[in-house]
């Protein structure tokens, strides 16, 4: 009796362990990745306003189970102090919400409207490479991603770089990039860098994004296009 009592408490507390490691709550901090060189000096200030502030901002990745949110530290956003704006949209915002292998959405405002943006899975393709290191306590591997970007103009492939923790088997990270075998520790986009900051494990709720209209990532790139010649015809 008392052995089947053990075996039970030790279940329950190994179950608790596991269930803790799958939530919980990723701070990432950014940073310019590659320092551009531009030559117009309006250009120029306005890519130092963003530089400067770039260390300023920091996201939040929450994780429950096989559910996660990201998003910009709501205490950044101010009505009163808009020096970081720039920063803001050089980066990305908006939430996104990822369920395992299932769906992708990003809630955000743009074109005077909050959309519900829903991507496809297939668009972002990972190649795992056989290059190691070690980024803080973690042994990491570099995985190359290509992911399909829409634009008003045509349609491109963009090349992202990520290094991941195989030891922490969440397939969570920044923004669009998930479906690794391990959490994104550091991503390189474009020009810039996300770096995990802290990581923290406990129990989290994941609120889904429900608010905006549904469209999914192509069809608001249209829908973009359409505004565009709208209002140039306007202007005309």
């Amino acid at each position: 009796m008392k052995i089947r009592f053990l075996l039970n408490t030790l279940f329950l507390v190994s179950f608790s362990i596991i269930a803790q490691k799958n939530n919980g709550i990723v701070i990432y901090k950014v940073e310019q990745g590659n320092k551009s060189v531009l030559d117009n000096g309006r250009v120029n200030y306005l890519f130092e306003n963003i530089d400067k502030n770039l260390d300023r901002l920091e996201y939040h990745l929450i994780f429950s189970g096989q559910e996660s949110t990201f998003e910009l530290d709501k205490s950044l956003i101010s009505d009163f102090d808009n020096t970081l704006t720039p920063a803001i949209i050089a980066v990305g915002k908006g939430k996104y919400y990822y369920k395992k292998n299932t769906l992708l959405l990003n809630q955000k405002q743009t074109l005077g409207d909050l959309f519900l943006i829903e991507y496809d899975l297939n668009d972002l393709k990972w190649e795992l490479t056989t290059d190691r290191k070690k980024i803080g306590d973690f042994e990491c591997v570099k995985a190359i991603g290509t992911a399909t970007v829409f634009s008003i103009e045509q349609t491109n492939n963009k090349k992202v770089v990520a290094w991941f923790a195989p030891s922490i088997n969440l397939p969570f990270g920044p923004k669009k990039y998930v479906g690794l075998p391990g959490l994104i520790v550091q991503l390189f986009e474009d020009d810039l860098k996300f770096q995990l900051y802290s990581i923290k494990f406990g129990n989290q709720k994941i609120k889904v994004p429900q608010k905006g209209i549904k469209i999914t990532e192509k069809k608001l790139n249209e829908y973009a296009l359409n505004k565009a010649k709208e209002y140039f015809k306007f202007q005309n």
